[in-house]
């Protein structure tokens, strides 16, 4: 499939972070030209994350101090997809927050309130600053009764050192010491954060295209959830793993530089 006709079909360009338009906090090559060039045929540009690290209002004043972003683009997070969720499936319920500051203001934010001591339920998320004693605070809880969540299934995140672990290690982790499996991943590529996505666009499926780095949860996502693919080879994705993979991308590229050169002359 080709990335003109797609484009010309689709209203919204969903964007991944890392290892798709960042890495390690910096735009990737042909990032800021790629946007552009999608903003000025008329298109909306979308942020969608799995990594928790940063909440959804963080995550959209650091794109944009970094000129990847807009004021006028969306910032989705798996951490607000996780507060929605606990929100209509967990009523009421407190929960101890295994994550940043970024994860836990997407919870209180929408309302979700915060337990450390007492929590019905675990919130697991991304947290470059993860500790034993984090670690310890989370498996006493889940030990005690608590329901585990979290928010994303990546085992690992890309960057300039090459791939870091991620949410889905620490949930696999403490699946291993517990036995609790995780209740609900509602991130990326689950069909809940597709809802929420198209509940947010007001947009049908096939007017929208995932562009993305990551198989297992980019391409995945899209292909669950009845969007446009597009994978770049520029984090977690390359020829062979595609090659091996049932999840094939509608478009596969090198990177964003033909997205970045594409003009609307139709």
């Amino acid at each position: 499939m080709q990335l003109d006709k797609v484009l010309k079909k689709i209203k919204y360009v969903v964007f991944d972070t890392d290892g798709t338009t960042t890495m390690d906090g910096k735009p990737l090559e042909f990032a800021k030209e790629a946007l552009a060039a999608v903003r000025a045929a008329g298109k909306k540009a979308v942020f969608f994350t799995n990594d928790t690290s940063l909440g959804e209002r963080s995550l959209a004043q650091t794109l944009t101090d970094m000129g990847v972003g807009e004021e006028d683009d969306v910032f989705m997070t798996a951490g607000g997809i996780t507060a929605e969720y606990i929100k209509e499936n967990y009523p009421g319920a407190k929960c101890l927050v295994a994550g940043t500051s970024g994860l836990a203001e997407d919870l209180t934010s929408r309302g979700v309130q915060t337990d450390a001591e007492n929590p019905d339920v675990v919130v697991l998320g991304d947290d470059p600053e993860l500790t034993y004693a984090k670690l310890k605070k989370a498996i006493s809880a889940l030990n005690r009764g608590a329901t585990l969540i979290s928010a994303s299934p990546d085992a690992c995140v890309m960057t300039g050192d090459g791939a870091m672990p991620a949410c889905g290690a620490w949930a696999e982790m403490a699946e291993r010491v517990t036995g609790v499996k995780p209740a609900a991943v509602p991130g990326k590529p689950d069909v809940y954060a597709g809802d929420k996505l198209l509940e947010k666009l007001g947009c049908n499926p096939d007017e929208i295209l995932i562009v993305g780095d990551s198989l297992t949860s980019d391409v995945a996502f899209g292909v669950n959830c009845g969007f446009y693919t597009m994978a770049v080879l520029t984090g977690l994705t390359d020829e062979r793993l595609i090659r091996m993979s049932d999840t094939v991308p509608d478009i596969t590229l090198p990177d964003l530089k033909e997205m970045a050169e594409w003009r609307d002359d139709a």
